[in-house]
């Protein structure tokens, strides 16, 4: 939260954040070993929605996008999802 916050800050009024997120509470795989094992923190649209509220955006959107395959690693994104915030102009 506190880094949103610092995003927020340093953004100019009308400026846009966008985050990818390949891997997210939604993407309907189960994630628990590798949570884990690299100490991940998956989020889902709600709750990042609340999280940049809370920290000043607004217009906030969430567009999802069909997964792929990395054949040389074997991993899946079956439902990735861009977020999008602005910093309201002043």
């Amino acid at each position: 939260m506190a880094s949103l916050r610092e995003i927020f800050r340093v953004l100019i009024p009308g400026g846009r954040l966008v985050l990818e997120m390949a891997w997210n509470k939604e993407d309907g795989l189960d994630h628990t070993e590798d949570i884990d094992k690299f100490n991940l923190k998956l989020y889902s649209a709600d709750e990042l929605t609340e999280m940049l509220q809370e920290s000043g955006f607004t217009d906030i959107e969430f567009t999802y996008y069909k997964g792929f395959w990395l054949p040389f690693k074997g991993h899946v994104v079956p439902k990735g999802m861009i977020v999008k915030a602005v910093k309201e102009k002043s």
